[in-house]
């Protein structure tokens, strides 16, 4: 069949092509290079000399007896160092794994280049650099390299796979575009117009501390701003990545956190941190998937939106309008940018929707909404247990207002109601049931308890200025307004309703106008508070329930041209509005996630789930310890992940050994000959086994291992989840909307 094509598109297309063919030869390019890493000597010391190097001078004052560099991660492997040098007298570098695979490069008196050849081994991907300052004279370095025979990262290849991906969409769209309607037009141009503006910084390098300098669009090798949460969430990623390596399934354990004593990780919920932890196993840099991560986020939660959108109006533009005002509202870009948190609090902004357009469509009877309301309450168990809770409270206030009509028509809502329910608990069976089995048999989670909710709470003049408050302190009135002059009796209506009720009391819940210094004395309520953390984080849910209960109110409305015209004005300003101030905080704010290869991390977090009577501020030691190191003879010790492998020879009765393993239910000790050894909590909440004192030679084999049978409930639990999908989408695909 032949596809007649204008001059003008035909153009476009050839354009976009050359783009993408030059934007392939940078990414080939940045492929190549791959096996060749160069250090930034100013990260080592602020002050560098005229020609860039740096210079370490006994005769300088320092805070301390060295320099270090963050720790740089890479593939495990073998790598070539190389150091260009001149020094006084003989120096010695010193290059350290988290492993403590330590090895020295000499750098005799002279100059030149020094090389030394270093391994990264399971389970650590990375190390340090330790320049010490010498006792006599100076020593001059000029440059740092990190060579591999191989890629240290695949970034690269995934990249031009990602680039593929996009040209393959455009030229599917570009080449059927005079087929489409007016709408559908504009549909194909909107959305993805939406998903380049909100990704659009992720591919910035932002400005750095340094005068004069602007942000660049780099998409190849791109910075990223290390936020509040941005630490937190890349140890979760790795935790998934080393948790996968140490055999387990699903990941229980972090192996990497709290000095590699592991932790539990469980109880974040990391379903979604799967795919870019596979990612991560085939080579990928930590920085590429999460970024790929936030993008894919994005993504998610415009396409979601404006499905959610399509399924409650088949006005497009509707529907488009109202997505962008979704995926800009300012707390939502906070999340995403300045906090670094588009695996928690980001999550949820996706499937908030879909649980939207699940209540609505039961509610008209369809039973397509049972599986959307079940998908979207998946999805928030599995990305964030506050929205969960704060979504729970707002479905327990929809059957209150809701229960005649569930409860009439020979309770066809209220059957549709419950087999979402058993959906969502069917699909979610295996994440509830490890979560309930290790919060109920005891941890720590002090860390999680924070009694400064009135120190969050805002004023009129706090409301008016900050940026995220003053997006609901003008839509709440607009809702409000509309809710007013489109009056009507049906189910849209008295849903719309709800939603802005309920925003509004979440949002007077966030200011200091809200009598919390009445009721949070209660015990219950005190513990909400405590756990909630910050008000603000009542602004993911609202964001959802506004926008939807604005579609459900002028649904079936024809709206007077002017009172259209002012809300689109009035959310065109609070859009531009916000995007420029949450744009322009990420671009200038904040410490830098430096490439693929450094970062700014360090293994002691998370710590929100300790054992029983571990505290945060204790010690996270990294070695073993004997109780009576005179009258034991230690002859092997390994450990990695969650394994730990020891021989000795007691000569006393009585002696224990201590690992560097926190101790949770699932640790295991096994001595030589396969014997199951018993398992106490040593000092710091770690493992402690007693070592059997006759003189002979012993074994003793620790590791953690995940129960058959909660494996065997998440396998089930995902299965479910898929049958679940290709049952909606082989039912429902016809009727879904164009996206």
């Amino acid at each position: 069949m032949k596809i007649k094509m204008s001059g003008i598109r035909l153009l476009i297309i050839s354009g976009f092509t050359l783009v993408c063919i030059i934007m392939g030869c940078m990414i080939a390019a940045s492929v190549k290079d791959a096996g060749r890493y160069s250090f930034d000597l100013g990260l080592f010391a602020s002050e560098l000399e005229e020609n860039g190097s740096l210079v370490i001078d006994s005769a300088r004052e320092y805070e301390q007896d060295y320099y270090h560099s963050t720790r740089f991660s890479l593939r495990n492997g073998s790598y070539t160092i190389s150091v260009g040098y001149e020094a006084d007298s003989d120096y010695n570098l010193e290059i350290s794994s988290d492993n403590d695979n330590n090895c020295t490069l000499p750098m005799p008196a002279g100059s030149g280049t020094a090389t030394c050849t270093m391994s990264l081994e399971w389970p650590t991907d990375r190390a340090y650099i330790n320049f010490e300052i010498p006792d006599d004279n100076r020593v001059i370095i000029s440059d740092i390299s990190i060579e591999s025979t191989g890629l240290m990262y695949t970034d690269g290849i995934f990249q031009l796979l990602i680039l593929l991906a996009i040209y393959a969409i455009f030229i599917f769209h570009a080449v059927r575009f005079d087929k489409y309607d007016k709408e559908k037009k504009l549909e194909v141009i909107i959305i993805p117009t939406l998903i380049i503006l909100l990704n659009l910084p992720l591919y910035i390098n932002p400005a750095s501390d340094a005068s004069g300098s602007w942000p660049v669009f780099d998409p190849i090798n791109p910075m990223t701003r290390f936020g509040i949460d941005t630490r937190g969430h890349l140890l979760r990623l790795e935790a998934v990545v080393y948790g996968l390596l140490d055999g387990q399934f699903p990941v229980v354990i972090a192996p990497n956190l709290l000095n590699e004593c592991g932790e539990l990780s469980f109880l974040n919920p990391d379903f979604f941190l799967y795919p870019f932890a596979v990612i991560r196993l085939l080579g990928a840099s930590m920085l590429f998937a999460y970024r790929i991560l936030s993008v894919i986020v994005n993504i998610c939660t415009v396409l979601a939106m404006y499905y959610a959108c399509r399924q409650i109006t088949d006005r497009r533009k509707t529907a488009l309008v109202l997505t962008a005002v979704y995926v800009f509202e300012p707390h939502r870009l906070r999340v995403i940018l300045e906090k670094g948190a588009a695996v928690g609090m980001g999550l949820p902004y996706v499937f908030l929707p879909l649980c939207v357009a699940g209540i609505y469509l039961i509610l008209k009877k369809k039973r397509k909404g049972v599986f959307l309301l079940a998908f979207g309450v998946t999805g928030i168990i599995e990305s964030h247990i506050t929205t969960l809770v704060l979504l729970m409270i707002f479905l327990a206030v929809l059957l209150v207002v809701f229960i005649k009509e569930l409860t009439a028509d020979k309770m066809s809502r209220a059957v549709l109601t419950v087999c979402s329910a058993l959906l969502a608990a069917v699909m979610n069976m295996g994440m509830i049931v490890i979560f309930l089995y290790y919060y109920i048999s005891g941890v720590n989670t002090a860390a999680l308890v924070w009694d400064s909710w009135e120190e969050y709470l805002l004023g009129l003049t706090g409301l008016a200025s900050d940026t995220e408050s003053l997006f609901y302190l003008i839509s709440i009135p607009i809702a409000v307004f509309l809710a007013i002059i489109y009056r009507k009796k049906t189910v849209e209506y008295k849903l719309g309703l709800t939603m802005i009720v309920f925003s509004a009391i979440l949002f007077w819940m966030t200011s200091r106008l809200f009598p919390w210094h009445l009721i949070n004395n209660y015990p219950l309520i005190n513990a909400f508070t405590n756990y909630m953390q910050k008000p603000h984080r009542f602004y993911t849910i609202m964001a959802s329930l506004l926008v939807m209960a604005v579609l459900l109110i002028i649904k079936d409305a024809t709206p007077d041209r002017r009172v259209y015209t002012a809300i689109l004005t009035i959310s065109g300003i609070l859009l531009v509005y916000g995007t420029s101030v949450k744009y322009g905080d990420y671009f200038s704010e904040g410490p830098l996630l430096y490439d693929q290869i450094l970062g700014n991390m360090n293994t002691r977090q998370i710590y929100n789930y300790l054992p029983i009577g571990v505290d945060k501020d204790m010690e996270f030691s990294g070695t073993a310890s004997l109780s009576d190191w005179d009258n034991v003879e230690s002859l092997y010790y390994k450990k990695r992940g969650t394994h730990a492998d020891y021989s000795y020879i007691s000569y006393a009765e009585g002696v224990y050994a201590e690992f560097p393993l926190l101790m949770y239910n699932g640790y295991v000790a096994v001595d030589e000959a396969g014997n199951r050894m018993d398992i106490e909590s040593g000092d710091c909440g770690r493992v402690r086994i007693g070592l059997k004192g006759d003189g002979m030679q012993h074994e003793v084999h620790v590791a953690f291992k995940v129960k058959r049978v909660f494996a065997g409930v998440y396998v089930v639990s995902l299965i479910a989840a898929v049958i679940a999908a290709v049952c909606f989408v082989r039912k429902y695909d016809k009727t879904s909307a164009d996206i």
